[in-house]
């Protein structure tokens, strides 16, 4: 992302009260209204547009100096935001305490600072700041006590709390160190198939790694937790997922200051919860739980953005697995005009278009569908992110192939077979749809649906696989390729397997 972007993304996540914060701090340290007007100019902008930027300030100071002026105005909106952060972060103010304690006990003024440093370790204990613990004993130990029986008592204790502290520390540390090794996976194979799921196995073993190893603080189990969850996640073991999210959640709701902190972790676990819960079927707990995101209290605009994330996606997500497609279109429409849509980032408006594309698709709109996966296909190019491609390429052949854009789809076929080769992206289930596409087009009309059944078996085969289910996630294919041998609406094909899993 180029510097110019991450001032235009900065400035779109601001809330109203951060952007007053930042004006009123910028009156207070006297800057030049060239700046202000220079963020006025980048806030009011749907999409960055620098050539208009630099046309409005030519007569202006900034206009010599424009790349000095931006980096300028991004370092000034920073520390406006972590003079905020500061005032409400929790081992903010405890690093800040730790600082006065410690300035009194340089001046000889003990027994405030002893005092002091007794109030800060038991804040340090109830947030499991470990470090600070282990700094704060550090210092205790210039306070030993006048009696010189008690001395090596008192010391002994220090060290065996000292002792336990970094036993702790090292656990959250070895499992923390995990947690992130797994999140670099996951970004690398949000997809993965089983091919590339060997590799996970060698950075994480659910057995070795279980939640009692990892009991002996919060922190610890939280991230083991969600290490667990993504692991499920990437295996497909869904109810073995459902457990441990469960699990998650029934620890951040433990209590009262957890959710103080962790609300954002809150907000992803009942985020991912509403997901298991179309995976396996829990229409009644999927309620449940999106009653539950609609309660939660956002405590800040990055809290407020996800939780706007985590309800209105599961939604689609909801009604396109149970065939609701009109009530998904309906859904896509109320999203788009919500402001915080303008505000996404890149991949969660990625995964919103192909939503949208794949919404307007099963409600057999299928100039709408195009026109999201034209988005998609815009972004992938300009950003060199390879996320969806593959998903959306099938989707986007279907939607040509509905539309009889015949002649097309031989250069879209062509061009994406370069693409999803150059990504390593071309798997046995992509092949045999294109070959099934490329087949349609030379065959006579009277011949298709024969081809149809055909390949629908092929295509069952090879998605009885663990690796090659995945695709139903984004996509039910064998359902659109039933509508085409049945001549029944694709959304009844999809209210038709529901019902099906239902019974079973």
């Amino acid at each position: 992302m180029t510097p110019s972007l991450e001032l235009f993304n900065l400035i779109r996540s601001l809330t109203k009260a951060e952007k007053r914060s930042f004006k009123l701090s910028s009156q207070l340290y006297n800057y030049t209204k060239d700046y202000i007007q220079l963020f006025d100019l980048i806030e009011q902008q749907g999409e960055y547009d620098e050539t208009f930027i630099k046309s409005q300030l030519k007569n202006t100071p900034l206009a010599k100096r424009f790349p000095v002026a931006k980096n300028y105005l991004f370092n000034q909106i920073i520390k406006s935001l972590e003079s905020n952060i500061s005032k409400n972060n929790h081992i903010t103010i405890l690093k800040k305490e730790l600082i006065r304690a410690t300035l009194l006990k340089e001046r000889g003024l003990l027994k405030s600072s002893e005092k002091l440093f007794k109030t800060i370790k038991e804040k340090a204990k109830q947030y499991e700041a470990f470090e600070l613990l282990l700094e704060i004993i550090d210092h205790q130990y210039f306070f030993l006590p006048t009696n010189h029986k008690n001395i090596n008592h008192y010391i002994d204790t220090l060290q065996a709390e000292a002792v336990q502290v970094q036993k702790r520390l090292n656990s959250y540390y070895d499992i923390y160190s995990i947690h992130q090794k797994v999140v670099a996976f996951v970004k690398k194979n949000e997809q993965a198939r089983s091919k590339d799921l060997d590799k996970l196995k060698g950075i994480f073993d659910p057995k070795h790694h279980n939640t009692d190893k990892y009991s002996n603080s919060f922190k610890s189990s939280m991230f083991c937790n969600l290490t667990h969850n993504m692991y499920y996640y990437l295996t497909r073991q869904y109810n073995d997922l459902n457990a441990s999210n469960k699990s998650l959640i029934t620890l951040l709701e433990s209590k009262k200051y957890v959710l103080q902190i962790y609300n954002k972790r809150y907000i992803h676990a009942i985020a991912n919860q509403l997901l298991i819960c179309i995976r396996i079927k829990d229409f009644s707990g999927f309620k449940y739980y999106l009653k539950k995101a609609h309660n939660i209290n956002p405590s800040n605009n990055i809290e407020a953005y996800e939780r706007f994330i985590a309800i209105y996606q599961n939604q689609l997500l909801f009604y396109c697995n149970q065939g609701l497609f009109k009530d998904a279109t309906t859904l896509c429409h109320t999203i788009k005009a919500d402001k915080s849509f303008i505000a996404l980032h890149n991949y969660d408006r990625l995964i919103f278009e192909y939503m949208f594309a794949y919404s307007f698709f099963g409600n057999n709109q299928f100039h709408n569908c195009v026109e999201h996966i034209n988005h998609i296909n815009n972004f992938l190019q300009t950003s060199g992110n390879k996320r969806f491609t593959s998903y959306t390429k099938l989707l986007e052949v279907i939607a040509h192939w509905e539309l009889n854009n015949h002649e097309l789809l031989e250069n879209i076929i062509a061009s994406i077979k370069r693409q999803l080769n150059k990504n390593d992206e071309l798997y046995d289930i992509e092949k045999l749809l294109i070959k099934m596409i490329q087949k349609l087009l030379i065959a006579p009309e009277s011949t298709r649906i024969k081809i149809f059944k055909d390949y629908h078996q092929k295509l069952s085969d090879i998605i009885a696989l663990n690796d090659n289910a995945l695709l139903l996630d984004f996509i039910q294919i064998l359902c659109w390729i039933e509508s085409k041998t049945t001549k029944k609406p694709f959304a009844i094909c999809v209210k038709n397997i529901k019902a099906i899993n239902e019974a079973t």
